[in-house]
């Protein structure tokens, strides 16, 4: 029996923790009940759009200066409702939506600046999918109150019935400004001249239509006219281009444009190009996302460093204390302004990171600081965010180099920046001048490598990929909260959230893919077969990492009823939840509660079982704006 000082530190731990939750469930009912009719920052920026949709496709891009975003880009439009509405009546089509084509496969130039529809193919899988995550949208009085705050929500799609997650990607935002790439593409063209694109996953959300790699050399001066609003002169710069020969920047000259971004409704600016030709990162060169304007000056809509994504780790960390120590000590330790690290925390035996390799990602941020410093919760508390994501090694082809790949699987809140639930890559999400965290946040990316998770099985025929599951059930997630399933409004409460909800996806595939093994009299035939077989001894490995990520997620060992609803695959409809229900929802996965303890946890499970993890680390990174510093997320409960 425990002894009474223990029972006393029992109580003393369930006390505080008990009063942690009460007082961020008072900070989450008041981070959703701001004041009332305020600004959002979508639409502040929509009217500094410095592209037209017109121009994304056109002009002379050099293969050997820009390469287009992805085989397949473009942007989303959403039908008329009595478009719609036919689609849905009618017996031989399916629902689709608009699809403007800004860049398109060799064989189907023909398609480029046509608008086309766009739709689901039509097989049991995806099928499936679409079942789980098709609503009915109804506005809810919280979802008003959200839009009064200024908050974007899917105006377009109130009263819609049967909205699928391909509608509720396009109308997410006010407007038809969805720009995303699509793949695998069938294309279908019918005798009528009509051109259907089929795809079975969701978009990936990108920015802009074409991509080169850059060094600043000089802002231009401002002239007489300039309306760029910044004092230190026109947005106007002289780049040069990396040559694939030399590999170094003297490549061909030109000038761009990358525009100074108007500050958020709070004034702190998402990204600034001030001193950005003096940053530490413009040696190794900028990878610029944008398109020509009218004019025909390529116009950036996103930065990346180049230096960032390269697969060449700062610090290599192999034993088990040093791993620790990075984890717990070195991760946040530097939170200098303009600077960026990356860690490799592997084991002596790992194989070294080739092109192919895939990992998960686990992403956090932290918060702003300084001058126009954003508002702590509860004044102590820098919540930050979590999401997870996949990785890829790739071979970048302007420079032939390895870099990584990362999307993100964001299960986001409706929120004032337009920022949209759904996989966005990392140029998109991170880079985005005006939506970006990249120039204003502290961020890290765990990618995690470990075979038993990234690398698929094949059991005699009987094929399991806990990655594919893992995106499956995120995507389902993401769905979800683009409706609000069915409110509208998806709101951040202690039992709904980034982070409850991306590790209740985690939760789901871990679950689903040990009962599909325990169901499968032929998976446990082939593994009672072959007891040393190295598909054998991964799978062991990860039912060894599913209990210990079960102990994590469900620490008390009582099963959320939302979560256990969707192991099961039901699609109930959640309206509105009660403040109690979230309190005790929140309670049974305390752990996942704030992103920095979940990702700390999360992190360490991984090390301890083998894993290899890769950091990237930034901190506000691009031009100088000293209003701002990075705040590292906190850490209770860790």
């Amino acid at each position: 029996m425990p002894k009474k000082w223990e029972l006393a530190i029992y109580f003393l731990a369930g006390l505080v923790i008990i009063v942690a939750l009460g007082l961020l469930l008072n900070f989450w009912h008041s981070r959703n009940n701001l004041p009332p009719r305020r600004v959002s920052n979508y639409s502040l920026f929509r009217k500094q759009n410095p592209l037209t949709f017109e121009n994304y496709y056109k002009g002379d891009y050099p293969p050997n200066l820009y390469r287009p975003v992805a085989p397949w880009t473009g942007r989303l439009i959403l039908p008329d409702v009595s478009i719609r509405n036919k689609q849905i009546n009618s017996q031989s089509s399916q629902q689709a939506v608009f699809f403007e084509v800004h860049h398109a496969d060799a064989q189907h130039q023909n398609l480029l600046g046509k608008v086309v529809n766009l739709q689901w193919e039509n097989r049991a899988v995806v099928n499936d999918y679409r079942r789980r995550t098709t609503r009915d949208i109804s506005f809810t009085a919280k979802t008003w109150e959200s839009i009064k705050s200024g908050n974007i929500h899917p105006d377009r799609l109130n009263n819609w019935q049967a909205v699928d997650p391909l509608e509720s990607l396009t109308g997410a935002r006010l407007e038809d400004d969805v720009i995303v790439s699509i793949a695998p593409v069938r294309v279908r063209e019918y005798p009528q001249g009509d051109i259907t694109l089929v795809i079975a996953s969701e978009p990936e959300q990108v920015v802009g239509s074409f991509y080169g790699l850059v060094q600043i050399i000089a802002r231009e001066k401002s002239n007489a006219g300039d309306n760029s609003g910044n004092n230190s002169g026109s947005d106007r710069f002289l780049v040069r281009h990396f040559n694939q020969v030399s590999r170094q920047f003297d490549g061909s000259p030109e000038v761009i444009i990358i525009p100074q971004v108007i500050a958020d409704r709070e004034g702190v600016l998402r990204s600034t190009n001030q001193d950005i030709e003096k940053s530490p990162f413009n040696a190794t060169g900028w990878y610029v996302y944008g398109a020509k304007n009218s004019q025909g000056s390529f116009t950036v809509e996103a930065l990346e460093p180049r230096e960032i994504l390269q697969v060449i780790p700062q610090i290599t960390e192999v034993t088990t204390a040093k791993k620790r120590n990075y984890l717990e000590q070195q991760l946040w330790q530097n939170l200098q302004k303009n600077t960026a690290s990356s860690a490799l925390l592997t084991n002596p035996i790992s194989a070294p990171w080739q092109e192919g390799d895939r990992a998960i990602v686990m992403h956090i941020f932290g918060g702003i600081g300084g001058k126009k410093a954003e508002p702590k919760a509860l004044g102590i508390f820098v919540p930050g965010h979590f999401s997870y994501g996949t990785a890829q090694v790739i071979r970048e082809p302007l420079t032939g180099e390895l870099r990584w790949r990362l999307t993100y699987h964001q299960v986001y809140a409706h929120n004032p920046d337009g920022i949209i639930a759904g996989k966005v890559n990392w140029a998109e999400y991170m880079g985005n001048l005006e939506r970006g965290w990249l120039g204003d946040r502290p961020v890290a990316d765990a990618l995690i490598r470990f075979p038993p998770v990234t690398e698929d099985y094949d059991f005699g025929g009987n094929k399991l990929s806990v990655m594919g599951e893992f995106t499956t059930q995120l995507q389902v997630m993401m769905a979800r909260y683009r409706t609000g399933n069915g409110t509208g409004a998806a709101l951040v409460t202690p039992a709904t959230s980034c982070v409850q909800d991306s590790n209740q996806a985690l939760y789901i595939t871990i679950q689903k893919i040990t009962n599909q093994v325990a169901q499968s009299p032929q998976i446990q035939t082939w593994l009672q077969a072959n007891p040393d077989h190295p598909q054998t001894q991964r799978f062991n490995q990860l039912i060894t990492l599913g209990e210990a990520l079960e102990q994590e997620l469900v620490p008390l060992g009582i099963i959320r009823a939302d979560w256990q609803e969707q192991v099961t695959e039901g699609t109930k409809t959640k309206r509105d939840s009660s403040v109690l229900g979230d309190f005790f929802s929140g309670i049974t996965t305390w752990r996942t509660l704030l992103p920095r303890p979940a990702f700390d946890r999360l992190a360490q499970i991984f090390l301890d079982q083998g894993a290899d993890l890769w950091f990237l680390r930034t901190n506000q990174v691009g031009g100088n704006d000293p209003d701002i510093l990075p705040l590292a997320p906190t850490a209770p409960f860790s």
